[in-house]
């Protein structure tokens, strides 16, 4: 976790608290002032630190679709059928729906989870993140191509 936040550090004394490129072009181009971007919040965010003896915040969130398939030549021909077999989350981990950013409310990556809402638990961020279809798919297929000699 150490490296972890001496990335995020590196990251927060870099570049939070700076405008964003958008934001960058806007005052280029003379649409808005600098002050202005910054009271409507267009400013990079800093990213909290991770907690020392926090497990992986990625351990559950990894998704793996995967798929496996043999191209057949039919007979002397210019025929080949391929059948494939596909498996679409394999670890059956949920996959996210929307990503609503760094924006520091219940679920997000920069969300102070240490010292928080208590009511951000485990059993709400399914819903906080949009998790749409949390069950393992599996997909079988044959194809059928026709090639030129």
């Amino acid at each position: 976790m150490s490296e972890l936040n001496r990335v995020i550090t590196e990251f927060n004394n870099n570049f939070a608290g700076r405008l964003t490129p958008a934001g960058q072009r806007f005052v280029g181009a003379g649409i808005f002032s600098e002050a202005q971007l910054r009271d409507l919040g267009a400013v990079i965010r800093p990213i909290a630190l991770v907690p020392e003896g926090n497990p992986d915040p990625f351990e559950n969130l990894f998704r793996m679709d995967l798929r496996a398939s043999r191209p057949i030549r039919i007979w002397k021909e210019n025929w080949i059928l391929e059948p494939s077999f596909s498996v679409f989350n394999l670890f059956n981990n949920a996959p996210r729906g929307s990503y609503s950013g760094l924006d520091g409310t219940c679920g997000s990556l920069n969300f102070n989870y240490a010292g928080g809402d208590p009511d951000c638990n485990p059993g709400v961020l399914d819903e906080v993140r949009g998790l749409q279809n949390r069950r393992r798919q599996l997909q079988f297929g044959i194809r059928f191509t026709v090639t030129e000699r």
